[in-house]
């Protein structure tokens, strides 16, 4: 930059300048390697992605506990995600969700004993988790609207900044002038760190699962009214056991499956 800036020449007024940002990009470059390392070697990722299910998981207890009920009871300690969907479910290994529901139990099955034959407690349970899968509905279909957008935007940003590097380029074999060279240099780095950008953010991805996810849960909506506008209580409460756990399933697997993306995504410097 001090070169295409015209500051490396001695007869610059701004020569003495070239040194201190020298030591300026030295100490970003040092600030990012050691935010980096530090990162690395302490494993923030993994601890990120630890809690992010922990809270994802403990959001959605309050839903599990009435299917508690219709599960088969298995040991005090069994978190209720094992016993509602089985081993191997994404709460398995999780010691913290474990012993929330094992502090929780006693409490929630002396609530909810006799909660399926009370038409009330259907009536607001349905509700309310056909509550938050709507509002889940409604996130994904913002993702992906969001990353469409965002998709678009930046191929026209790009497309823009390589027609003008196009232009700088031709206009500097007539016109050679430090601006033209610092924007056939700028330009199309900027562009490739967009390109970049939206490639890692896996915005295509994003929107494709997005908008499986939206027809998914607003499917398992569906199925929740037609539930609740079951006549008797006893088929009632049963159809609504069996939606709420297909869409909490729903749920679950693409937490899951983002898991498994996100996981990976371990980028040596080197």
């Amino acid at each position: 930059m001090p070169f295409v800036l015209g500051w490396a020449g001695e007869e610059s007024p701004r020569h003495a300048l070239t040194f201190w940002w020298g030591v300026g990009e030295f100490a970003i470059i040092a600030a990012v390697a050691l935010v980096y390392f530090a990162g690395h070697r302490q494993d923030w990722q993994g601890q990120w992605l630890a809690l992010r299910t922990r809270a994802e998981l403990s959001w959605y207890l309050p839903m599990v506990a009435p299917l508690l009920l219709s599960t088969p009871s298995g040991p005090a300690e069994g978190n209720w995600y094992a016993r509602v969907f089985g081993e191997g479910s994404l709460s398995e290994s999780d010691e913290a969700i474990a012993a929330l529901c094992a502090a929780s139990e006693p409490q929630a099955l002396e609530t909810l004993i006799a909660s399926w034959q009370e038409d009330a407690f259907v009536a607001e349970y349905g509700a309310w988790c056909r509550s938050l899968i709507d509002e889940q509905v409604h996130y994904h279909h913002h993702v992906a609207a969001l990353n469409r957008a965002l998709r678009h935007r930046a191929h026209q940003i790009t497309t823009a900044l390589f027609v003008m590097t196009g232009l700088g380029a031709a206009l500097h074999l007539v016109w050679h002038a430090n601006a033209l060279l610092l924007l056939t240099m700028w330009f199309p780095a900027l562009g490739a760190s967009l390109h970049g950008a939206i490639a890692q953010s896996e915005a295509y991805r994003l929107v494709v699962s997005a908008e499986r996810l939206e027809f998914e849960l607003g499917a398992h909506l569906l199925s929740m009214d037609t539930a609740l506008a079951q006549t008797s209580l006893a088929e009632r409460g049963a159809a609504l056991r069996v939606a709420v756990k297909a869409a909490l399933s729903t749920i679950l697997d693409e937490h899951e499956d983002w898991l498994m993306l996100v996981r990976p995504h371990h980028l040596p410097l080197g």
